[in-house]
């Protein structure tokens, strides 16, 4: 409320994921159902992140604030709550009197008398007119006046000295590892934020073993804020961290190609994406099944392509059913995408069923060879029972068709070597 302008009731109504915190911004839905973005304090943002991962009870909630200690205990914090919290605070600072709402108008005073456009002011505290912002302009000369002008009485007491900043949280000797591992991966793809390095370390405070997160409800696991997103997906590539497939199929990973291509998954990501070339998929169907499902499989599954069976893809599939229900809609660009990955899981080896569609009255492979001799038509169907898996019935008709005519032929023109 001090730092970004937001009324009580804007700040009882945040959301884990409305806060950004490797961006610095804030989503607020405030009077009207109107949406705006406001910065998020550098100081604040870093409080935040360690409330999230160290304070925050575990809940089924997605409100940011909520009651920690009590019988309601993980329930959103309530107007009442808020005004419980703000008095405490108030009254250890020494205030004599206040409200919360006073912090708004704090914030927007200070802008006001450092010259912030009315424009600009009226868009971060959330106003429907100008005419409300520029109240505080009004309200500077006369609130914010330099300290020379209100000097403080001689029996005031000294200002308490500033708080220190909270100590850098200890990590066992696993976790120092992988945060050793993980700011070396960072530094060398060119990357590195004070954010994400503070993000990594009170993630692996909590969690030492990466894979007890994993066991959290998917509300808390999607809660991790963006700053931490780097370190889970670090974890992901390297072994360290099976997430779960609610957890892959709600986030969209959309850094997860980029990464994949230095990752220990890479070599296998690109024999994938190079086999379902050789299947004619288009060069963005190829990169999209490969970021979209086999990288997820190969993720939590932790096997490589070649070892996945048929109940990897059965559990993906189930996966995606489940997240249908959550949100009341169809999926279908997962659907495809885990249709075609099998005919290349299949192509590459993996023990998978071959993805075929299930048209009726089709004509057997038998039908088609009609006209070739028994051993031979044998052999030609099992060729032809093994192409489905990699290519479209249609496709398969046509090799049937024209095998049919090379069968026919060899009969007549040798039909010993048919035999």
């Amino acid at each position: 409320m001090l730092f970004s302008g937001l009324r009580s009731a804007e700040v009882l109504g945040l959301g884990v994921r409305d806060v950004d915190i490797g961006r610095g911004w804030v989503r607020v839905v405030g009077k009207g159902d109107k949406e705006r973005r406001v910065p998020l304090d550098r100081q604040v943002a870093g409080l935040i992140q360690a409330y999230l991962l160290g304070e925050r009870p575990q809940t089924a909630s997605t409100a940011l604030f909520v009651v920690a200690k009590g019988p309601h205990r993980g329930r959103p914090l309530s107007p009442a709550g808020l005004r419980t919290v703000f008095r405490y605070h108030r009254q250890r600072a020494g205030v004599p009197a206040g409200h919360p709402h006073a912090l708004r108008h704090s914030f927007g005073t200070a802008l006001a008398e450092a010259g912030v456009d009315l424009a600009v002011l009226k868009e971060l505290m959330g106003h429907d007119h100008v005419d409300s912002a520029a109240a505080y302009i009004h309200l500077a000369p006369r609130i914010c006046a330099p300290p020379t002008t209100r000097p403080a009485p001689a029996s005031a007491p000294p200002p308490p000295p500033p708080m220190p900043g909270p100590a850098p949280a200890r990590l066992c000797e696993p976790a120092a590892g992988l945060l050793a591992a993980y700011t070396a991966w960072l530094a060398a793809s060119g990357r590195g934020s004070r954010a994400y390095t503070v993000g990594a370390r009170s993630f692996l405070a909590r969690w030492p073993d990466p894979q007890a997160w994993a066991a959290e409800p998917l509300g808390v696991r999607l809660g991790a804020g963006s700053s931490t997103w780097p370190l889970l997906n670090f974890l992901m590539l390297h072994g360290h961290l099976r997430p779960g497939y609610d957890y892959l199929l709600e986030r969209k990973l959309s850094a997860l190609p980029r990464e994949l291509r230095a990752s220990p998954l890479g070599p296998e990501l690109e024999a994938f994406v190079t086999a379902a070339a050789e299947l004619g998929y288009s060069p963005r169907a190829r990169l999209g099944m490969a970021s979209q499902v086999a990288a997820r499989l190969r993720i939590q599954t932790g096997r490589p392509l070649t070892g996945l069976v048929q109940a990897d893809l059965d559990a993906f599939q189930a996966a995606i059913a489940d997240r249908e229900q959550r949100h009341g809609r169809a999926f279908k660009h997962y659907r495809h995408a885990l249709y075609a990955a099998r005919a290349v899981i299949y192509h590459l080896g993996g023990q998978v069923e071959p993805a075929t569609k299930n048209t009726p009255r089709q004509w057997s492979w038998e039908a088609h060879l009609d006209g070739v001799p028994t051993p031979l038509r044998g052999q030609l169907v099992a060729y032809l029972e093994c192409c489905v898996g990699t290519r479209t019935r249609s496709t398969v008709s046509h090799m049937a068709s024209r095998l049919a005519h090379f069968g026919r032929f060899l009969t007549e023109l040798d039909p010993p070597s048919s035999q």
